[in-house]
């Protein structure tokens, strides 16, 4: 029996179940041309339309993981085959998409559309931007892997990978111009050109999107770089997780919106495809995906500040009073199974100790645990002093010795807080952890990071004492009270303690190296 060609000469490869073989050989040929015009249909489609393309060259098990489509991979695809269309007509086109996180935007528009447009033009040039080459790099790999693959090779046999120019930073086609740039917002750009650029997450997280050197670091290198590269013609796609009001996206809307300050007639109008994780009726986005209970989880563990920005796609200015003490919950007695922290915030700059009304060194007994998915944060202990260093760094080794083995020990790493470590380290060697913790962000960004979110959903407990009025007012103040040690002493107890938590579990953590 002769086998079934395509019409570029590609063998469709048939797999055909042993009882159709064992039919008479009159209903085999009729089954097997079926399933050969059937295969015929599928590969025309995956040439002509990016989405069925992407299903077509899905590199996962098709059966144990497909690829599932949701409203906004129709919407994203039907704007990226108009965008491709118009460029293919000498016409430029930009585009921003708006999605929350694991919603598949970078396998949609990253890994796939490259090799699609590839398939409709190989001489383009594309450029992949990103916040750095943790990601861009990957994402490289990424798409030479999907030219390369068998799937796709059945699409566009035409489409080879270079072996003269195949760095992971910049590869080539065969016998054409197309290339493949991957460059990142830490990286240089100068001397590259792009038809089609593609920027996707510029901002890395929470600590890079409150810091304004970061953002202003991501928006330079969009606008002076990626957008200074492109061809006379040409296309530029922007995916990405809201972060800030002010990240990249957020400064290109404004640019384009003729009611705000930064309007920019001259500036380039982006098509906004914006899919926020729960519609105005209460519906998620994508449930085909994901349960409800899942972005439930996701709005409850993120609080209502980062949920705004990461889910919505809408983020806020952040306000003052960031945290919601009404929310916490007082007990008598807290758990008894429960791994402790012992965090200390040490004040430690000549500014901080000569200042009129000093900030204090502070100290907080912080455990970390999960109920039914959800985290928890427990404060059994907070403590605070106005000390100089001989004074305060004897309170620490009195505490220390007191709290015994079984209660770890965290220093935060600044000037000061150097000679605390090194003091509990030595005087609790082979009997506890003494772990020093280097903070690089600011305190708002930290608090951020767990203690905010976890108190917003009411999950912060507090154990009753004298103690508790003085951090509550701290607290309630913050970030624009007179003083936040103790707030830092909560916050930092929580994140150690929360890495206590995962490395009893088997997860990673940081936290675990013993005094030595």
């Amino acid at each position: 029996m002769r086998l079934p060609w395509d019409g570029d000469g590609t063998i469709l490869e048939m797999v055909v179940s042993s009882s159709v073989l064992e039919r008479p050989r009159g209903e085999v040929v009729a089954a097997v041309r079926e399933r050969a015009a059937a295969e015929r249909v599928r590969r025309s489609l995956a040439r002509s339309r990016s989405l069925a393309h992407m299903e077509y060259c899905w590199p996962k098990n098709a059966t144990r993981d497909p690829y599932v489509v949701g409203k906004h991979n129709v919407a994203v695809a039907a704007e990226l085959d108009l965008g491709l269309e118009r460029l293919l007509s000498g016409i430029s086109t930009y585009l921003m998409i708006i999605e929350p996180f694991r919603h598949g935007k970078s396998e949609q528009v990253v890994r796939d559309f490259p090799g699609y447009a590839w398939g409709c033009n190989p001489d383009f040039e594309i450029m992949v931007n990103t916040y750095g080459k943790k990601l861009t790099l990957p994402h490289s790999r990424d798409i030479r892997k999907r030219v390369r693959s068998k799937p796709y090779q059945v699409l566009h046999p035409h489409i080879r990978v270079s072996r003269e120019s195949s760095s992971v930073e910049e590869w080539a086609l065969e016998k054409c111009h197309g290339k493949l740039h991957a460059v990142s917002v830490d990286g240089g750009q100068s001397g590259l050109g792009a038809d089609i650029s593609i920027w996707d997450d510029l901002i890395k997280n929470r600590a890079e999107a409150e810091s304004a050197e970061r953002r202003e670091k991501a928006w330079d290198s969009l606008r002076n770089d990626t957008l200074t590269r492109v061809a006379p013609v040409h296309f530029v796609v922007g995916i990405g997780t809201r972060w800030h009001v002010d990240d990249p996206m957020g400064r290109w809307l404004n640019r384009n919106n003729p009611k705000h300050k930064d309007y920019d007639p001259a500036f380039p109008v982006a098509k906004v495809l914006h899919f926020p994780a729960r519609a105005a009726d209460g519906s998620y986005l994508f449930p085909e995906r994901f349960p409800d209970s899942w972005y439930e989880m996701q709005f409850g563990q993120l609080g209502k500040y980062a949920s705004a920005a990461l889910l919505q796609g809408e983020p806020t200015i952040r306000g003052g009073n960031q945290l919601m003490v009404d929310r916490i919950v007082f007990s008598e007695h807290l758990p008894q199974d429960l791994a402790w922290v012992q965090y200390w915030d040490i004040a430690s700059s000549r500014k901080e100790r000569d200042k009129e009304d000093p900030d204090y060194t502070a100290r907080g007994k912080v455990a970390y645990s999960e109920i039914d998915g959800e985290p928890w944060i427990f404060i059994k202990e907070v403590e605070w002093r106005q000390a100089e260093a001989g004074a305060r760094n004897a309170w620490m080794k009195a505490q220390a010795l007191r709290d015994g083995g079984e209660i770890w020990q965290a220093v935060e790493s600044n000037a000061a807080g150097k000679d605390a470590y090194t003091l509990l380290r030595d005087v609790l060697k082979g009997r506890a952890v003494v772990h020093s913790v280097w903070q690089h962000d600011d305190k708002v960004q930290r608090w951020g990071r767990l203690l905010e979110p976890v108190m917003e959903a009411g999950h912060v407990v507090m154990e009753m004492g004298e103690w508790n009025d003085y951090v509550l007012e701290e607290m309630a103040a913050a970030p624009n009270g007179g003083h936040d040690d103790t707030v830092d002493a909560c916050s930092g107890g929580a994140e150690a303690a929360k890495e206590r938590w995962e490395q009893m579990h088997g997860l990673v953590g940081r936290v675990g190296r013993g005094a030595s």
